[in-house]
């Protein structure tokens, strides 16, 4: 049988594995669909919730600075500990962080790894950071998170958002005692500014703090305006505004004030820029036929992800894409979780029906971006064929479970994942063949 040699890709991919089956979904994906193709060079970090425990949190720090030196990364859903895991307990002694010296204490400092103590049943335990909080406050930049969909008419909704700041920044405290908490700031010069959010009882309570810098959200602006243009897709920017009107206010000014930069630029391309209040957005966004961007903050974008994710379409298909504000360093990863419940069955030897598109678009969006920075011709055509295989194995009715719901409710069985993943490689070996065989030119 007639072989196509398989393509050489010259710089190295940054790959974040995750927990539970996206794991294991990540490695049928590359046996299958890349390995056989792709000459692949990967630098891969386990970020387990049990590697990150184990390292101390070493690993996360090491492969952000990989992504940051090789700018394109690939990254697994990771879970956190429970609070009914953790109580009374330590999951590693912290003596490292507060006796011995971070060799990479100049880039991160302790607050990436361990936060104030919070309260975990009777005992305490210093808090293991989110990877996907440690990677986006050091990278920066905007989080673009696209809802695929595979229905008749509909187009991707891609769902924008800031990288640091909001909750990603949050500081938060709990408060055992009567008090008073304020917020403030002070100046350079020492100018303070107080604002007294809450005098507290005897009963206590919890506070939370969160920022955004001006220099962030004109940044984030500029990616949503420019992808927009790049999409040919609208751009609608929601916020809180009479809720909130020096924190949101500003946002939608800055937002308001870039505009004017691209306004010509959108009339040509018949493009329109607006403003929605958040709820009137998302009830917009559940009952259109996509085709837009939805630019927010990171708190209703987080909200927002989980609402579309089952209303528009399935979190099967959606992926979550972290640019940088130079538009070099990428991160992808499928907008899913670990699929704890389908990784059980996995364990106990029954056959799982987890949908992998998100896995497979994200290696597709990761490879596509490692092929504009190589200028990799033959690559792009690869992440083209890969696409088109997902689309044509739909289109011909071969869906997972989860998507099968989302198309016509469930009206037949889905494929397993074994089977539907053996159904792309067989399309994808056909495609590749015939476009190679044609393109070796290239």
């Amino acid at each position: 049988m007639k072989t196509i040699q398989k393509i050489k890709i010259t710089n190295p991919i940054v790959e974040m594995e995750g927990d539970d089956l996206s794991k294991i979904l990540s490695e049928k994906i590359k046996t299958q669909l890349l390995d056989p193709h792709l000459s692949l060079p990967l630098l891969t970090f386990d970020l387990s919730l049990a590697s990150r425990v184990s390292t101390s949190d070493l690993v996360t720090k090491t492969a952000i600075l990989a992504l940051k030196q090789h700018s394109v990364g690939i990254k697994g859903p990771t879970k956190m500990p429970q609070r009914s895991v953790c109580a009374g307990s330590s999951f590693k002694d912290s003596v490292y962080f507060r006796d011995s010296v971070d060799p990479m204490g100049e880039i991160f400092n302790r607050r990436d790894v361990i936060g104030s103590d919070r309260s975990c049943g009777e005992g305490k335990i210093d808090f293991i950071k989110n990877p996907d909080v440690m990677i986006r406050g050091h990278v920066g930049g905007s989080v673009f998170t696209e809802f695929f969909s595979f229905l008749k008419g509909k187009k991707s909704i891609i769902l924008g958002s800031l990288a640091s700041g909001d909750e990603y920044g949050a500081v938060e405290t709990y408060i055992p005692y009567p008090g008073k908490l304020d917020l403030i700031y002070t100046s350079e010069n020492g100018q303070k500014i107080i604002k007294e959010l809450n005098v507290f009882d005897s009963v206590g309570g919890v506070g939370l703090a969160t920022f955004n810098a001006n220099d962030s959200a004109k940044a984030f602006a500029h990616s949503c305006f420019r992808l927009a243009l790049k999409r040919s897709y609208p751009v609608y920017f929601s916020t809180k505004n009479p809720s909130l009107p020096d924190y949101d206010g500003k946002l939608r000014k800055i937002f308001d004030e870039v505009y004017i930069t691209y306004a010509e630029a959108f009339d040509r391309a018949g493009l329109s820029y607006s403003h929605k209040p958040t709820g009137s957005m998302m009830a917009f966004a559940l009952n259109c036929d996509g085709g837009f961007i939805w630019a927010t903050n990171s708190y209703d974008g987080d909200l927002a992800l989980q609402v579309l994710g089952s209303g528009f379409g399935c979190l099967g298909t959606t992926i979550r894409v972290l640019i940088a504000d130079d538009d070099k360093t990428l991160q992808v990863e499928p907008a899913h979780g670990t699929f704890r419940e389908n990784y059980v069955d996995h364990l106990m030897g029954k056959e799982t029906t987890t949908n992998p598109i998100a896995y497979v678009l994200s290696w597709c969006k990761a490879l596509r971006h490692r092929a504009k920075l190589d200028d990799n011709p033959k690559l792009s055509v690869f992440c083209d064929l890969l696409e088109e295989t997902c689309n044509e194995a739909v289109a011909n009715g071969f869906v997972p479970n989860d998507l099968v719901l989302a198309l016509d409710g469930g009206s037949r069985q889905g494929l397993s994942t074994d089977d539907f993943i053996q159904e792309l490689q067989q399309i994808l070996k056909h495609k590749v063949l015939l476009a190679f065989d044609k393109k070796s030119s290239l």
